[in-house]
């Protein structure tokens, strides 16, 4: 279904909390730059063998699934609504399974948020986001002035767990089948502004019901979208389900048969490089997709989001993508390499087993790990290096840097790593004599960021 030109919703805000970072900007490139620590949590209820690989958050181990989706949702929350003036809220949140009735008025309260009355929780799988939408522009074409809609997710919900554990959505770590769920929240906040084209807008939304043995559902909901985006074509597909897997599988002979409707799309997974975060699939690869346009680390004006839920719902999104309005991104493209069970992408230090630590002391952990990318990925390309994947090298370095000034800057309403420099400079000074790699990734991160500061006003400086 397109959306009519009179009733265009306009993104006039985002924020998103992930295991890896909180704040959009953080989240999106430290997930971009695989910094990325498989976690073994214990088994939440007896129908999921224990362990449980997941990309979690260190939080005290006494927290309720509630408290954790909390936590995770207050600073996306504040992101979205940043600058808005006071009252209460109109919020439509999608929820997973098991979650409390009234978890939104929880929600909202821990982001000091008051709920407006025409508020409403929706429960599903990853495509229910399309009723989350639907259900927004319903409530801004009665007359809300603007509607926050998101959703929460975290691998201790044990409804959820067990909803995945009967697909056979758990991680497989003998086969590498499966998907690895990761924790996080994201939100947008939406209003109606048909004619501005300064932010990102829906352009149209599809939802439908596999047909029992079949696969096809989710290229056939994107032929339906591709007329509603601008120029009628579809410049990026983005897309929650691992490779690995059946679905993975089925999604990508789909692709194949798309043909012209998307032929020179970009295919973006993030389940492969982020883990899934399930029902809120939806919201976060929307962020995804307005950070990167916004930073120019990707290019394209339309972006699809393919949803597809555990049942036979599937899902697609079409938004058409602002402008480039970013100074500082090293490169573009999205994560190619897809986590390994049992391996951490990075070299972090970062005890599985430790518990929740200061925001500051977390960021400066993604910082040295961001370092030791840059100085390692160096190495491999320092001149008489010999090696298949030097390419490959060249661009993972470039993601850190990425990741490295997104921790520096990370937009309006997240708090920056404070002192970024020293902190390079202490992380080079470690070691006498400096190593190579320290050296080397030390002088490239300070000269990044001299070449990223901001000249004179930026566009998400200023309200989105």
């Amino acid at each position: 279904m397109s959306v009519g030109a009179k009733q265009r919703v306009s993104v006039i805000g985002w924020g998103a909390a992930h295991a890896l970072a909180f704040g959009s900007r953080p989240a999106v490139f430290a997930a971009r730059a695989q910094q990325l620590e498989l976690t073994t949590l214990p088994a939440p209820s007896p129908d999921v063998e224990a362990p449980l690989v997941a990309l979690s958050r260190a939080f005290a181990a006494e927290s309720s699934p509630t408290e954790v989706l909390c936590a995770l949702s207050a600073p996306a929350l504040r992101e979205a609504v940043n600058g808005r003036r006071r009252g209460p809220v109109v919020l439509v949140t999608l929820l997973p399974a098991g979650t409390p009735s009234g978890a939104s008025e929880r929600l909202a309260a821990v982001a000091g948020l008051e709920l407006d009355r025409r508020s409403e929780e929706i429960r599903g799988g990853a495509a229910s986001f399309v009723d989350v939408l639907r259900t927004a522009q319903s409530r801004l074409l009665e007359g809300a002035p603007d509607v926050i809609v998101g959703s929460a997710w975290s691998p201790r919900l044990p409804e959820a767990l067990r909803e995945l554990a009967a697909h056979g959505a758990l991680l497989d770590e003998e086969s590498g089948r499966g998907r690895v769920p990761a924790e996080g929240a994201a939100f947008l906040r939406l209003a109606l502004r048909p004619d501005d084209r300064e932010r990102p807008q829906l352009a149209a939304l599809e939802v439908g019901e596999e047909s029992e043995g079949v696969e096809a559902l989710l290229g056939s909901l994107l032929r339906r979208v591709v007329g509603a985006v601008k120029e009628e074509r579809l410049d990026r597909v983005l897309i929650d389900v691992p490779s690995s897997n059946e679905a993975g599988i089925a999604w990508m002979n789909e692709r194949r048969r798309l043909g012209e409707v998307a032929a020179d799309a970009v295919d973006e997974n993030w389940a492969d490089a982020a883990g899934s975060l399930e029902s809120a699939s939806g919201a976060w690869l929307s962020v995804v997709a307005f950070v990167t346009a916004r930073t120019g680390a990707t290019s394209g004006a339309t972006a699809a989001i393919a949803l597809r839920s555990h049942d036979a719902r599937r899902g697609v999104i079409a938004w058409d993508l602002p402008l480039p309005g970013g100074d500082f991104a090293a490169s573009s493209g999205a994560p190619r390499t897809r986590i390994v069970a049992g391996e951490s992408a990075s070299r972090s230090s970062v005890h599985r087993s430790e518990r929740a630590s200061a925001p500051e002391a977390a960021r400066e952990r993604l910082a040295r790990s961001l370092l030791e990318d840059i100085g390692s990925m160096g190495l491999l390309l320092a001149p008489g290096e010999a090696g298949p994947n030097r390419e490959r090298a060249g661009v993972r370095l470039l993601f850190a840097l990425d990741g490295l000034a997104a921790l520096a800057r990370p937009g309006r309403g997240v708090v920056a790593l404070r002192d970024v420099r020293g902190l390079i400079e202490r992380y080079a000074a470690e070691v006498t004599p400096p190593d190579r790699a320290r050296r080397f990734a030390a002088r490239l991160a300070l000269t990044h960021l001299r070449a990223a500061e901001p000249r004179g006003s930026r566009p998400d400086d200023l309200e989105r």
